[in-house]
Parts: C-alpha cells; sequence; structure tokens
C-alpha cells in the first residue's frame, strides 16, 4: 500500500482563523480559541509553536504570531496533529457517534473537535479525563456543554464514568493518556465493556511508543476485533519515526470467550528488546517494535523472543 503525501496549492493566502497547512477545511463550530491554536501547526514536523500546556492561557491572533517566532526551536507535541484532530472528527460525523471517552486530554484540542463532531451529530456527550488539570482550549466555548471533565486517574474513575453514561454505551473511546503497556491494556479492560458493539477504540502513538506495540498485537489476535495501524505525520522535528493511529473496530461482545489481559510474556518482552544492541533507542531511529513483532510472528521466532506463542496470519 503506497501512502501519497498530500501537498496544499501555493498562491493563496487563506486568513488566520483557517491555517495554511489545515488538512481540511476546520469544523464551523470548533471553538475559537482551538482555531488560532491551530494556526500554530507546523506540518513539516506536526508539532505546535506553542507555549507548553502547563502556562497556556487566553490568548489571541497576535500572541500565535509571536509564538511561530518564539517557539520555532522549542515545538510542542502534547496535541494530536492537526490531520489526527481532522480525522477523529470526520470519524465520527462520518459514523453518526454521539458518546465518546477521551482519556489524556492535555490541553483540550482533540477534545474540542471530538465534542464539536458530538454537538454536530446532536445531543452528544464527550467525558475526557486526564491526572492534570490545565487551561483547557474549549473553555467558554459553544461546544462547552458537550464536554464533562474528569480530573484523575482514568483506572480510579471508571464507577464515575459508568455513572456518567446512565445505561448509554460508548460509541468511540480515544485512549492517548500514559503510554505504557500496562496502562493502556488496564484502560482498554475497563472500559472496552462500555464500548457498543460495532464501536471503535482508537490509540494514538502505536508506532512511536514501542511498549505499545504489544497491546495493538493483542488487540489484532482478539477475536472480538478488527485492527488497523496507520501512519500519522509527526516527525518530531529530528525524528524519522511517524507516532501513527491504530483503529480497533470491535465486532462482538463475547469477553468471556474472547478476553483480553495483561500478558506478562508481552510485558517481559518489551524492555530487554529496547534495550539491546540490536534495536537501540526505539523511540528515535529504530524500527518500529510493532514492525519487529509482526515479522518475528511471522518467522515463527515466538519462543526464542520470549514471546507467547501466535496464531500465524
Amino acid at each position: 500500500m503506497f501512502f501519497k503525501t498530500f501537498v496544499p496549492e501555493k498562491g493563496t493566502k487563506k486568513p488566520m482563523s483557517d491555517p495554511i497547512d489545515s488538512p481540511a477545511p476546520l469544523p464551523a463550530r470548533l471553538p475559537a480559541l482551538v482555531r488560532l491554536f491551530a494556526n500554530a501547526y507546523d506540518s513539516s514536523i506536526g508539532g505546535y509553536l506553542a507555549p507548553p500546556n502547563s502556562s497556556m492561557r487566553h490568548f489571541n491572533e497576535a500572541d500565535v504570531t509571536e509564538w511561530k517566532k518564539r517557539y520555532a526551536s522549542e515545538p510542542q507535541y502534547d496535541s494530536v496533529e492537526l490531520e489526527v484532530a481532522s480525522f477523529l472528527y470526520s470519524l465520527l460525523r462520518m459514523t453518526g457517534g454521539r458518546r465518546v471517552l477521551e482519556t489524556g486530554c492535555s490541553r483540550g484540542f482533540s477534545t474540542s473537535f471530538l465534542a464539536t463532531a458530538v454537538t454536530d451529530n446532536g445531543d452528544g456527550r464527550v467525558i475526557s479525563i486526564d491526572a492534570d488539570h490545565l487551561f483547557h482550549l474549549w473553555e467558554g466555548s459553544e461546544v462547552e456543554p458537550a464536554i464533562t471533565f474528569i480530573n484523575g486517574n482514568s483506572l480510579d474513575v471508571v464507577g464515575q464514568v459508568r455513572e456518567l453514561l446512565n445505561g448509554e454505551l460508548f460509541d468511540l473511546l480515544f485512549l492517548d493518556s500514559l503510554h505504557t503497556y500496562a496502562h493502556l491494556m488496564a484502560e482498554i479492560m475497563l472500559y472496552e465493556r462500555l464500548l457498543k458493539t460495532g464501536g471503535m477504540i482508537i490509540l494514538h502513538d502505536t508506532i512511536f511508543y514501542d511498549c505499545l506495540a504489544p497491546v495493538v498485537m493483542q488487540l489484532s489476535e482478539c477475536a472480538r476485533y478488527e485492527v488497523i495501524t496507520l501512519p500519522s505525520p509527526r516527525k518530531h522535528a529530528h525524528v524519522t519515526r511517524c507516532p501513527g493511529v491504530t483503529i480497533a473496530t470491535k465486532i462482538n461482545d463475547d469477553v468471556e470467550r474472547h478476553p483480553l489481559q495483561i500478558s506478562q510474556a508481552y510485558f517481559e518482552w518489551v524492555s530487554p528488546v529496547m534495550n539491546s544492541i540490536r534495536y537501540p533507542d526505539r523511540n528515535l531511529i529504530s524500527e518500529p517494535m510493532l514492525d519487529i513483532m509482526r515479522r518475528e510472528k511471522k518467522l515463527g521466532n515466538c519462543s526464542q523472543l520470549n514471546l507467547p506463542r501466535m496464531k500465524s496470519d
């Protein structure tokens, strides 16, 4: 499969409210601060020329212009790429989803796209969880009523989330919090029971963060999910490997027959491979672990690498 890079036409000057490098027109209902923040996006690296999320406050167009100069060599990567945010919006609009869970919202960039989509779909809600309580780009906007923010650890608030759902189920889970194997697997195990059949789990950074590769492999092997992983635009300035986005569609709800669990074999395999001479600096320039695991699975080298035996492709 070949992926063609979209190159916008030159010579057309766009207003500040619609960033030059936007992959598509921004949704009309998107909060004004999100539109301004999108103009700090540098598509060549997939980062934002903006201050750190901890120091984010209300800002205006003049501030964004200054950011582009001041932070040109210090881009921020806590928000998903603009293309990924637009993809989340389009995916929800296409499927008509109205109930969304997000873990890890940072300054609320992706949250705003999700909330705009469920609002456009009619009477939707986004429940967003983050351990840090920062300034959020959605504050004071038209879509703020569609967002319920929970300040806490996603693994500790599942009861509160269930109460907020009031018997309904999620259409989409966007899980982008702590990037460790154990934490992400625990999130999926807790919240997939609140996801409807036909709903989707979206994971970000599954190519860049090697400890997330085992999560993707386990979802791929689970008969209850159909899984695809796509490249995403971010380059982290000096890095060649992109973050990647994984989409897992829940095709049946038979958890008892096809359970997910934290696998000690997977968990133990991550550290020695990442630290080996053969695969140094795994998060920088080496081959993604996801590709290595897929290849070794095909070669039948599971026992050599201390991987659990997997079904052949």
